[in-house]
């Protein structure tokens, strides 16, 4: 055939057969691409080409593909997200794009005139099609809900765990942020579900035919729909008078070998919660005390639970009730993805686009946006237009320096998800939401002390928000998020900085608090290093001139800062070069201490570098690159006069410094 041999540079052809389905006939053939192909594009298994005699498409020349693509040999064969197309008609890829935008499809298809492909002289007439055609479909713009496999990365584990729990009628709980990929999920577990047997039924609870329901009128709707999955009618419900007794009687009517799976998503608004339907505030009790009870006497149906509060199954009492959802739910939180989920994520994708993320970008763009699925798919997104917009040639690298360059732009685009994804938090939480505001404003040390109480963190933990591997030094996990929180503390707060400041009335009792504690810290800890023998700091008396050092007062001045680095540089800086000369090691503040400590090390280097920095020592190149990252970290790069209560600001961070570096060090070894 003469264009299969118009492919050989491209392809080896594997596999061929004429398809007759919905009145037409295709032949239909697999290509396995050579070397190049698959380093250029992104294939990994065969590729699909269909070959259409018909000078005119039609619907079912689509239709009959996309039954190829479920049956075998096909399925699990080939490339699921794309399909050739070489037909008779001239404007094939017209055609395509025209339904496909009226039928929206996950799969991208590539349409070739045949007469033009067999004419042309050009070799690579195929590869330039392909890259015209498949690298300008932006496939990381997709945002809705996958009800589809080809473009369902990463999960597995959470997949796999709530299959099993629907084969052995186990409920489960899956709860997360917005947009994290929950229904995403959900929709693959009712795909999993039915491939394992398992009849499963889905209900959207936000949508208005859902939530207007009220309780008698949903339970029979299940009923319902039980009925219509598993393909059979069963007598006898029908004629129960209650809701309970008819649900009661449909499932204890049912073969026990069957099993059958109910998916509730966005359970909010079906739930005490419900700020659009409060019937449910009444009625979310008798209702599950009927699935409970049912299932509780006959084990042959479970649910899922989905959405973003987790207090409809962590809460016992609900008006004075006992809640039926307390204690029969096992949860899982839905977080991000992990570093292999995100690489996977942008090599199948960005290949089918021409784009190349090497390591260290999937390490960049994991880092920054925490593996939440839409935050990258939105900033891959905006890097694939910029890239389309330069008319850069694709194949194209994307290295972790273009990631970082243009990020302050590209992430103005995504604040508002950004908002969407912890709008929930702030409404059903609003403590823990307080304690992310202070985490972003930058003050750790009352976040830390009040994060001792483990339920004004569990969810900050659950959803993944706030990283708290690291003992006193929590950090936010979605960096992105921590910007935007701060942003909007600061406006309505009418501040200039997004920086937390003390009052003024308020910073005396602030500085000898914070003084207090720190003398009274390193002296714990010089005891307890001792005792390890790890490399002294001061020795058993601790920090130098404590009294002085203790009796320090707010900093108001440029001249108020340097007296009060002075001071600390001759309490705590000063006797660590002491240590060092006393047990003959050279440099010992640059050399054995960061290892030693590195909580404690850039706390105090912090107060040389600003030292040295106000008493115009001259810095070298390494100096001035430690002072830069300071000022980075503490002033957003700004010069310390040029900000408002700059010089408290740097007071309040040299103490806060040292206070969070001694207790994170300590916590090491506890």
């Amino acid at each position: 055939m003469p264009i299969l041999r118009r492919l050989e540079s491209d392809f080896e052809v594997t596999w061929g057969s004429r398809v007759s389905s919905f009145n037409t006939e295709t032949s239909v053939y697999f290509l396995k691409p050579l070397p190049h192909m698959t380093q250029s594009f992104g294939f990994q298994q065969e590729v699909l080409l269909a070959v259409s005699r018909y000078p005119i498409p039609e619907a079912r020349l689509i239709q009959s593909i996309e039954q190829t693509f479920e049956r075998l040999p096909a399925k699990g064969r080939i490339d699921q997200t794309v399909a050739i197309v070489i037909s008779k008609a001239e404007k094939i890829n017209d055609w395509l794009q025209d339904y496909l935008a009226r039928n929206p499809q996950g799969r991208a298809y590539i349409g070739i005139s045949s007469d033009e492909f067999q004419k042309s002289n050009d070799a690579w007439y195929l590869r330039n099609a392909l890259v015209k055609q498949l690298f300008s479909r932006d496939l990381f713009e997709y945002t809705l809900p996958l009800n589809e496999d080809m473009f369902f990365f990463g999960r597995q584990s959470v997949v796999a765990e709530h299959v099993d729990a629907a084969r052995k009628s186990e409920n489960r709980g899956l709860f997360g942020l917005r947009k994290t990929g929950k229904t995403s999920v959900l929709f693959k577990i009712k795909r999993q579900c039915e491939l394992a047997g398992v009849h499963t039924i889905y209900y959207d609870c936000k949508l208005s035919s859902i939530y207007r329901l009220n309780e008698n009128d949903l339970i029979l709707k299940i009923c319902h729909d039980v009925e219509d999955a598993i393909g059979l009618k069963v007598g006898g419900w029908r004629g129960k008078k209650h809701s309970a007794d008819k649900f009661l009687s449909l499932i204890k009517s049912i073969s026990n070998q069957t099993k059958i799976c109910i998916i509730f998503d966005e359970i909010e608004y079906i739930s005490p919660g419900s700020l659009v339907a409060k019937h449910w505030h009444e009625e979310f009790v008798p209702f599950w005390q009927t699935l409970w009870s049912t299932q509780s006497q006959h084990r042959k149906f479970c649910f899922v639970i989905a959405g973003v509060n987790a207090s409809i199954v962590e809460t016992d009492r609900f008006g004075g009730v006992q809640n039926p959802m307390f204690g029969i739910v096992k949860s899982r939180y839905l977080t991000g993805f992990d570093k292999p989920e995100v690489y996977s994520l942008l090599t199948v994708l960005g290949k089918r686009m021409g784009l190349s993320f090497d390591d260290d970008a999937v390490d960049a763009l994991h880092e920054r946006y925490g593996g939440h699925p839409l935050l990258t798919r939105l900033i891959c997104s905006q890097i694939n237009t910029e890239i389309k917009v330069a008319e850069k040639q694709r194949p194209a690298k994307v290295d972790a320096g273009y990631v970082q360059n243009n990020i302050s732009n590209r992430e103005q685009e995504i604040q508002f998800y950004c908002g969407h994804i912890t709008s929930e938090l702030e409404d059903f939480y609003p403590e823990e939401y307080d304690m992310l505001e202070m985490l972003a404003a930058g003050n750790v040390k009352d976040f830390n002390d009040l994060s001792h109480d483990v339920d004004m963190i569990r969810h900050l933990k659950s959803y993944g928000l706030v990283d708290f591997s690291e003992a006193y030094s929590p950090k936010f996990a979605i960096p992105v998020i921590r910007g935007y929180i701060a942003s909007k503390w600061k406006r309505r707060n009418k501040l200039k900085s997004d920086r937390y400041v003390v009052p003024v009335d308020r910073r005396r009792e602030y500085v000898i608090g914070r003084c207090t504690s720190i003398l009274r810290d390193f002296r714990l800890a010089e005891r307890r290093f001792s005792n390890l023998a790890m490399s002294p700091l001061y020795g058993e008396a601790g920090p130098a001139e404590a009294e002085s050092f203790a009796a320090s007062n707010p900093v108001v001045t440029r001249d108020d800062a340097v007296a009060f680095l002075n001071q600390c540089n001759r309490s705590m800086v000063e006797p660590v070069d002491a240590t060092g000369r006393r047990i003959s090691r050279p440099n010992y503040f640059f050399v054995d201490i960061p290892g030693a400590y590195p909580k404690i090390w850039p706390a105090l280097n912090r107060i040389r570098a600003y030292r040295n920095y106000l008493m115009h020592i001259k810095l070298n190149a390494l100096a001035e690159a430690q002072l830069d990252a300071f000022l980075k970290e503490d002033f957003e790069g700004h010069e310390i006069s040029s900000v408002e209560d700059g010089w408290f600001r740097l007071q309040a961070a040299v103490l806060d410094g040292l206070i969070i570096g001694i207790q994170a060090e300590m916590a090491k070894y506890d």
